[in-house]
């Protein structure tokens, strides 16, 4: 619902908490937690979130109402929207007439970006194809010489993108690599689409390396799967990112890089095969007392030979790190 940027929603934020704690408009209760979610703010806009129930309805009608009384601020619902989840288009039609809201269904836009829609399909990109046509049309090029339409191809399509670029990786159905050749190749020098899209993803990789430790939904979990695109690029991500170790409680002890510059899956590939825990962390296997042994979980014992060589160095290799009591972080 559009509020005002500069409005004091903090007294419509208190009397729906109030409303919530009197039972008079219900929110969601996340699961295993005993947080009651009833609204979220963002900027100028306020998200009610509760049953699709007529009480709550009619009640956060009234919170408005006593909202526009208090401040003189009106709520304008004519640019409000009602949405249900697992609920019928009557009921949800039925209800949004109490506000006198728009009801609408998934997905929808918000602040300019597709919510709820399958990136990875070619028909959800459809907006932004849109905006290059409007840029590029043909009574543009026929006023243009060459290097005029070079120029403008270049300009649209290093600026239009950037805001899907930035969250979602885009599907290929374009051969670039004759396009992105330099000119001197054959070419025309145009900047590769694919490699903006991935850099720009590349920056959420790292900030979802150091602020998240749990399992990622949607968007995020694709961002976070774009090594593979950048392996084709020649490029290691993982590999430009080290563990500074502390207690070694979030850093695995075979995946992760924290020593000498290299995981120990691929300095140590014979004896990783035979670990029985592959995402094991460091502390389970380095105790914090230097006079404890390190402890080990295989599959079965290591063979003579190469594979106790390879044990004898690793334990060599580790057997004088520190641990302390301090969080890990990435470098």
């Amino acid at each position: 619902m559009g509020v005002r940027q500069d409005d004091p929603i903090s007294s419509a934020q208190h009397r729906n908490e109030k409303a919530c704690n009197q039972n008079l408009y219900q929110g969601i209760f996340l699961p295993n937690e005993d947080a009651c979610l009833s609204h979220l703010m963002y900027a100028d806009d306020v998200i009610f979130i509760g049953e699709l129930s007529e009480m709550n309805f009619v009640n956060l009608n009234r919170i408005l109402r006593c909202f526009y009384l208090s401040s003189g601020l009106k709520v304008n619902l004519h640019k409000s929207k009602v949405y249900g989840v697992g609920v019928e288009n009557i009921e949800i039609n039925r209800l949004a007439s109490i506000l006198c809201c728009e009801p609408a269904n998934f997905s929808f836009s918000y602040i300019g970006l597709p919510n709820g829609a399958n990136m990875n399909l070619s028909k959800n990109w459809k907006p932004i194809i849109d905006k290059f046509n409007s840029k590029l049309s043909k009574w543009k090029a026929n006023n243009l010489s060459f290097g005029g339409r070079l120029m403008l191809v270049k300009s649209i399509l290093g600026s239009l993108p950037l805001y899907y670029f930035s969250l979602f990786k885009a599907p290929m159905k374009v051969a670039w690599k004759t396009l992105v050749k330099p000119k001197k190749y054959g070419g025309l020098g145009i900047r590769c689409l694919r490699s903006l899209n991935l850099a720009l993803l590349a920056k959420w990789k790292w900030r979802l390396k150091i602020e998240m430790n749990t399992s990622l939904p949607g968007t995020w979990l694709i961002i976070s799967k774009i090594d593979k695109d950048l392996d084709n690029w020649s490029i290691n991500l993982e590999g430009l990112i080290e563990r500074n170790l502390g207690s070694g409680d979030k850093t695995h002890f075979w995946k992760d890089i924290w020593c000498d510059g290299i995981a120990l899956k691929d300095a140590f590939l014979n004896l990783y095969r035979i670990e029985a825990r592959k995402n094991c962390l460091i502390k389970e296997r380095i105790p914090q007392c230097e006079s404890s042994s390190l402890n080990w979980d295989w599959l079965r014992n290591p063979r003579r030979g190469r594979e106790s060589d390879s044990l004898m160095e690793l334990c060599n290799k580790i057997k004088n790190v520190p641990l302390s009591n301090e969080p890990d972080s990435w470098i």
